[in-house]
């Protein structure tokens, strides 16, 4: 039964039950009145010989045919205020039933909208980061591989006796070197290579390597299930929190070691990120007035443009556990 069948139902039914009530509280009064009446005036007519003037006559008569259908009267009307009561508040239960299931669709709605945009959103910013990352590789790799041609061959026709020169050109030298080692780490930052070329697993490891290693964090990766035939945006989405994770971790966790876990099965992907570290708050995701930080609200953002949950708990005995859990069902 649609909703509007069942609204028509619910405002033909009260209106047929209120017209045969207000008929009883008429109609069956008037029957006990002429029972009554009939009933007494044949007992006192033919059983009593009475005169339908007589005293006994007229309090018998007054007392069942008149007081009897009259207390009956008010009765029913007072069923039938409580029936109208009792409809009223139905009736008003229903019609806020109603509108909170249109407000319950129409925030379903726009849940799903919301979610449509945020992974249009996230989307096209690693469109972006794709695109900076290309930019970056291919315009300002090919000039700081041009200038360090020219150094060389600079370096070829500067004699080492002039110390000052082979000083400056040294310099030179060292401070291109940083500045190709700065933009490729811009450019995996935006966007790993070897996410797309070996896949996630393979990109953790590589992120765990170039970051933690050189701080003396020692980090553990374990996984299980297949990892190579996931989405770009389940791929992307995984990586860039577990990126986001390190980066805390690095931040302020002072931790020593790091377990990195991602199990996939039928039905979904979990992964964790943990620390030894000194740990976060409980109410890290929902203290300050809900105002979480951008770190941790691109994280949630993230799994929720995918449908999954994250949740970051304090680890027994110390530190902290990022908890993400993606469904792959769909």
């Amino acid at each position: 039964m649609t909703l509007k069948n069942r609204t028509n139902k619910t405002h033909w039914l009260p209106e047929n039950v209120e017209l045969r009530l207000r008929l009883i509280q008429i109609l069956l009064p008037l029957a006990l009145f002429l029972v009554a009446l009939f009933i007494e005036s044949y007992d006192h007519l033919n059983v009593h010989q009475e005169g339908i003037l007589s005293r006994t006559f007229l309090v018998e008569s007054m007392f069942f045919a008149i007081l009897g259908p009259v207390a009956v009267y008010v009765a029913l009307g007072w069923f039938r205020a409580q029936w109208q009561q009792r409809a009223e508040a139905e009736a008003e239960v229903q019609r806020m039933y109603q509108e909170l299931l249109v407000a319950q669709l129409e925030l379903e709605r726009l849940h799903a909208l919301r979610g449509k945009l945020l992974q249009k959103l996230i989307s096209a910013q690693e469109a972006e980061r794709a695109r900076i990352a290309r930019e970056i590789h291919d315009e300002l790799g090919q000039m700081l591989t041009r200038l360090d041609l020219n150094l060389k061959l600079w370096e070829a026709h500067i004699s080492r006796s002039d110390s000052t020169a082979w000083h400056n050109m040294e310099e030179m030298a060292a401070l291109l070197q940083q500045t190709q080692d700065q933009a490729y780490r811009m450019i995996f930052e935006l966007r790993p290579s070897v996410l797309d070329d070996l896949g996630l697993e393979a990109a953790l490891r590589d992120e765990v390597k170039q970051r933690l290693r050189p701080l003396a964090v020692s980090a553990t990766v374990r996984t299980e299930g297949e990892l190579n035939c996931l989405s770009d945006e389940v791929s992307i989405a995984v990586f860039r929190i577990v990126q986001e994770s390190i980066s805390n971790v690095i931040r302020h966790a002072n931790a020593r070691h790091v377990w990195i876990g991602l199990h996939r099965d039928s039905k979904g992907l979990q992964v964790f990120v943990e620390d030894d570290g000194v740990g976060v708050p409980k109410d890290v995701m929902t203290r300050n007035g809900g105002h979480r930080p951008l770190g941790l609200l691109g994280m949630q953002e993230r799994a929720m443009a995918l449908d999954g949950r994250i949740h970051i708990t304090p680890r027994d005995p110390c530190g902290t556990q990022v908890s993400l859990w993606v469904p792959l069902s769909k």
